[in-house]
């Protein structure tokens, strides 16, 4: 079962098209929570289940991403896959607090209530322009 699908995109040209194939994923496989990444915001979906298409799923954020975090750091030299790479990196260390300082309070709120549980008991894999949490 899929806990959590991340979306790391270093160049955001159509996030509403990104968006909506991120909700169709994670309606086709029962995933509850998504994450989509760029070097310059973070927003969080959750599924609330009211229904089984894309309304259900719901936004939170864009939370603008510290000056100095380290992925947007990254991203200032990184390939596709390299940033997808320090997205990964960046996410084996969300369950510690250090990783989500200089992030406003309403993101560090979403995190520790839905990101960090995908995240405490599972495995963070790569395949393509997504990362999966299993």
């Amino acid at each position: 079962m899929i806990k959590l699908v991340v979306e790391a995109k270093l160049r955001a040209e159509t996030i509403h098209d990104i968006e909506t194939q991120l909700k169709r994923y994670m309606l086709a496989m029962s995933c509850p929570v998504g994450l989509l990444v760029t070097p310059n915001e973070v927003s969080i979906y959750k599924d609330t289940y009211v229904n089984r298409t894309e309304s259900s799923i719901e936004r939170l954020g864009p939370y603008r991403v510290p000056p100095d975090w380290i992925v947007a750091r990254a991203a200032k030299t990184a390939s596709p896959l390299e940033f997808e790479k320090a997205v990964g990196e960046w996410l084996e260390r969300v369950t510690r607090s250090e990783a989500l300082r200089g992030f406003p309070a309403p993101a560090i709120d979403a995190f520790e209530s839905l990101v960090v549980p995908a995240l405490a008991d599972g495995l963070i894999q790569g395949s393509g322009p997504a990362i999966y949490v299993s």
